[in-house]
Formats: C-alpha cells, sequence, structure tokens
C-alpha cells in the first residue's frame, strides 16, 4: 500500500513539474492571434517593399542555376549560339570549344578598364558544333546569381562594379553613365562612372549574401547603403543624402553617406556585395601580412 501511494504521489510531482516545463497551452496561437489583430497580416519583408528573387527553377530551358550560397550557372549552347562571360567565371566546359577574348572595342574596353573598374576583356565561349555543348560558370566571389530578362527592360540597366557575370550572345550593348553629380560620383558608392547594360536576351548578375528586389513605383523613393547595391534599372534616379546628424556621421557606422533611389523601376540590393566583402577581409589579409613578416623577423 505504501509503494502504490508513493508510485501515485511521484506521477502526481512528475505530471506537475512537467506541466510547469511546458509552455502554457495556447500562449503561441494567443500572440500569433495578438499580431494578426494588430493589422500584421503580412511579413515584414512584405511591409518593407522588397522581395526575394523567385527561386529559379529549370523549365526547360537551355540554362540553369544550382546551389545555395555560392551558385553556379549551368549553359547548353546549341550551335552558333555563343555566351559572354567575365574573365575568370568558367568552372567548365566542353572539350570542344575554343574561346576567344572580345572587348566591344578598344575604346570600350578602355572605358569600362578606366572608369568603371572592370575588365577590359569578355570571354566567348561559341559553339561551331552540330552538336549540343555545355558551359558551366560561377561568381567570381561567394555569391547567388540572378538572371535578367532584359526584354522585360527595354531601357536597360545600370550595374554596379562586378555586378555582371554573363549574358547569352552579343546583341548586348555595354556603355558608362556618369554619376547624376559631384556629390553622388565622390560618395554614393559607385564612382563617377558605372556600367550600363542594354539588349535582348538573358543576362545573370552575382550578388553575395541575401539579395532583394524591389520595383519603385513612380516618385517612390528607398534609402539603401552605398555598398548594398547591386544593379537598377535606367528609369531610376540615383542620388545621395546623409546619413544624419554630426555624430550619427562620426559614429554610426554606416558613413557620411547613403544611396538614394527614386522610382520608377526596378532595384536590386544584397547583404554582402563584392565591395563589402572586399571591405570586411581587407584588414584580415593585411593582419595576416604584417604577421607572418613578423614572424620571420622573429625567426
Amino acid at each position: 500500500l505504501l509503494t502504490s501511494v508513493r508510485k501515485a504521489v511521484l506521477s502526481e510531482d512528475q505530471e506537475a513539474g512537467m506541466a510547469e516545463m511546458r509552455p502554457m497551452k495556447g500562449s503561441v496561437p494567443n500572440q500569433l492571434a495578438m499580431g494578426a489583430a494588430g493589422g500584421y497580416t503580412t511579413t515584414p519583408l512584405s511591409v518593407s517593399g522588397f522581395a526575394l528573387p523567385p527561386a529559379v527553377q529549370w523549365a526547360g530551358g537551355t540554362w540553369e542555376i544550382i546551389g545555395d550560397d555560392s551558385q553556379v550557372l549551368v549553359t547548353i549552347l546549341k550551335q552558333n549560339e555563343e555566351l559572354i562571360t567575365e574573365p575568370g567565371s568558367l568552372l567548365s566546359s566542353g572539350g570542344y570549344f575554343e574561346p576567344t577574348i572580345v572587348m566591344g572595342g578598344m575604346g570600350a574596353g578602355c572605358k569600362r578598364s578606366c572608369c568603371a573598374g572592370e575588365s577590359c576583356f569578355r570571354v566567348a565561349y561559341k559553339n561551331n558544333l552540330p552538336a549540343e555543348q555545355t558551359v558551366t560558370l560561377t561568381p567570381s566571389y561567394p555569391a547567388k546569381i540572378i538572371p535578367l530578362d532584359m526584354a522585360q527592360h527595354p531601357g536597360g540597366v545600370n550595374l554596379t562594379r562586378a555586378a555582371w557575370m554573363s549574358s547569352f550572345g552579343r546583341q548586348h550593348e555595354f556603355d558608362l553613365a556618369q554619376a547624376p553629380s559631384c556629390l553622388a560620383a565622390c560618395c554614393g558608392g559607385q564612382g563617377c562612372f558605372y556600367t550600363t547594360l542594354k539588349g535582348p536576351g538573358m543576362t545573370f548578375v552575382n550578388a553575395g549574401g541575401t539579395a532583394l528586389k524591389r520595383t519603385l513605383a513612380p516618385g517612390e523613393v528607398v534609402v539603401v547603403d552605398t555598398m548594398a547595391l547591386v544593379a537598377w534599372e535606367s528609369t531610376v534616379q540615383i542620388d545621395v543624402q546623409t546619413v544624419g546628424g554630426f555624430m550619427m556621421m562620426c559614429c554610426g557606422g554606416s558613413g557620411c553617406f547613403n544611396t538614394k533611389l527614386t522610382g520608377p523601376g526596378l532595384i536590386i540590393v544584397a547583404s554582402m556585395s563584392g565591395d563589402r566583402m572586399r571591405t570586411a577581409y581587407m584588414p584580415y589579409t593585411q593582419q595576416g601580412g604584417g604577421g607572418g613578416g613578423g614572424g620571420g623577423g622573429g625567426g
């Protein structure tokens, strides 16, 4: 009898302890209901106006993007089809390609290199055989690949340095656009000139970290970090504005200026652009180099 009573008491104590450890019934649904009652029927990302680029699923075409963070572009080229890429993008290709170097003209190549910080050269892979051939590309740094159907942007798009990765064919026109003001040129994060791209067909840009897209309405304004911008449609006006007062400029960690974008048009931003990645890693590479030299001296 004592054993039975002891077991019953222990069972009640354990049940009471488990009840204390378990969350109160209905606590999480109540929080969600409070959110819904407060009008939060959409996600914060949706409220911000930005959206993740849709997951690119192969739909029977001649290209496919695979991978999660550091993505890869796999393409199929039929006879006489051509793929233009940024130098150093090749991951693999069929054994029958004879890639060539193109510049789009000596003047255009020099302008890209001297004024926009891009390479003078482009690499062209053309399939001269009746059989289909594959070319697989990857960004020059860990990044996602964003496809752009240029037919949806007849006015063209503007690109930050190292954002462009590849395009099908040579029908795309690369050029330079000048920053709208001296202040934007010096403090907008894009330099005095930036690359413009126009023409039909598919093109691919790369963006590190998490990429977000947003289509601005006419007159709609959004402010982004100067290093976050990847691409913006030619109809979008770009400018700069101060981050705030003197203390914010000195101690806010965002520099003195942000980039101001005014619609209409598409914009693409990324949490870890190429420039931001280089800026983040530079102190560590310098420390590594200095440490190596110090070690040698000590030996």
